[in-house]
């Protein structure tokens, strides 16, 4: 297996050898880029119920938007994660009830905006079986950049495609012809494991006088291409 970790500032492709089996020909190397894009959106509401009356006198709703951009390759560059951003709010109020039943200073809106910035590598693997090349990518990691106000975690995992390119569709091209394959939660592979919508609610234990119902949902989707070029 040869793992290929995407390491500077500018998107180059990864090369990549496929050893011929007991031929004497020169191994055949290819270039492997990979680029996509990708937005994911949680809606996660908080509400406190009192106990004595079952009524909710307090809400916090977080409300925010991922748009993941980038450009990888291997060995010497780093993936782009330019224009990649997350907005939102965090609304504070009384489930729509009067004031003076939240609590003190609890209504207020807090706006959620900033850049995501890299937090880890892209990677490229690449295995040889009989009859494929089996490329795997990974996107670079990203985080909302400190000081955006913004609590989303991006779900870098499911950023991941799975390509088995057959070996005879690869060793056919010509020097700089290239085979393109689509990628991504439309698209997915033998495994590849996308979670298009995800509950993300979590139970809290009850407070005194109080319990907390949380209700969340994290909806990811992401596309892209992964190129194989003829070196």
């Amino acid at each position: 297996m040869m793992r290929l970790v995407v390491a500077s500032a500018f998107a180059c492709a990864a090369v990549v050898a496929i050893p011929g089996r007991g031929s004497g020909a020169p191994a055949p190397a290819f270039r492997i880029s990979f680029a996509g894009s990708a937005v994911q959106h949680v809606v996660d509401t908080k509400r406190y119920i009192a106990d004595d009356d079952g009524t909710c006198f307090a809400r916090e709703l977080i409300n925010e938007t991922a748009r993941v951009t980038w450009t990888a390759g291997a060995p010497k560059a780093l993936a782009r994660v330019s224009g990649s951003t997350v907005v939102g709010e965090t609304v504070r109020d009384g489930c729509g009830g009067p004031p003076e039943r939240a609590p003190v200073d609890w209504a207020t809106t807090v706006a959620c905006s900033g850049r995501l910035e890299l937090v880890g590598p892209a990677v490229v693997t690449t295995t040889r079986t009989k009859k494929a090349l089996v490329v795997i990518v990974v996107a670079p990691r990203v985080a909302p950049s400190v000081g955006s106000g913004c609590s989303l975690v991006v779900r870098s995992t499911e950023l991941v495609a799975h390509v088995s390119v057959p070996l005879a569709k690869a060793t056919a091209l010509k020097r700089g012809g290239s085979l393109t394959f689509a990628v991504g939660t439309a698209h997915p592979r033998p495994g590849d494991a996308y979670a298009p919508h995800v509950d993300c609610s979590r139970s809290k234990k009850p407070y005194d006088g109080y319990k907390v119902v949380d209700t969340c949902t994290d909806d990811l989707s992401w596309g892209g291409t992964l190129k194989l070029t003829r070196a």
